[in-house]
């Protein structure tokens, strides 16, 4: 395939500079082993409202939280998340960088 027939890639959202709480939708879902060999990771990519995309890794470490989120907003699989968008807060963690987590439907 030609370089130019290639899909552009979306620009990324800085993680770094990323608000506390913002709007978001998943885009898709994958569960992989890591980089690190921890196998079953769930890797969501989720887009702004202004098209930038992020991508968050979700590792039995965090599935309390999302599992109870999910819970909360009474959906029953993750591809849910999908659907609609939904306000996303920042949960922090004893270790590594904080998550991602939706709070509401928006």
């Amino acid at each position: 395939m030609k370089p130019s027939d290639l899909p552009k890639p979306k620009p990324r959202a800085d993680l770094e500079s990323a608000p506390p709480e913002q709007d978001l939708i998943a885009v898709s879902e994958e569960m992989k082993t890591d980089k690190r060999g921890k196998p079953d990771c769930l890797y969501i990519v989720f887009q702004q409202r202004d098209g930038k995309v992020l991508t968050q890794k979700y590792t039995d470490f965090h599935t309390d939280e999302l599992l109870k989120a999910l819970k909360e907003l009474k959906l029953e699989d993750t591809t849910k998340l999908q659907e609609n968008w939904y306000r996303y807060k920042q949960v922090g963690f004893s270790v590594g960088n904080p998550r991602y987590i939706p709070v509401k439907k928006l």
